[in-house]
């Protein structure tokens, strides 16, 4: 079994990473083919606040990104799951 057969899910940092501006960076799109023909979760995380997951769903598609069930994570979805797990937060 080699490393790649060993992971089952990716997260991406998506700006900087994936694209820079309105740019992908090369190779983004052959990637993320070729995990998802293996089966492999992928998962997108940003630490960006000033969109939400319905704009970078538009900028996945803007930049050619057509993944299945794809799935956005930022600050604020993170916060709220946080929250939900537990009662008490400091």
């Amino acid at each position: 079994m080699n490393l790649l057969d060993s992971i089952d899910a990716f997260l991406f940092d998506c700006d900087g990473v994936m694209w820079k501006g309105d740019a992908l960076i090369d190779s983004v799109l052959d990637t993320l083919d070729m995990l998802q023909a293996m089966g492999k979760k992928l998962v997108f995380v940003t630490n960006n606040s000033t969109k939400s997951r319905k704009q970078y769903a538009n900028k996945f598609h803007f930049l050619g990104i057509y993944v299945s069930e794809p799935k956005h994570i930022d600050n604020d979805y993170r916060s709220v799951a946080m929250k939900r797990r537990n009662k008490k937060i400091m």
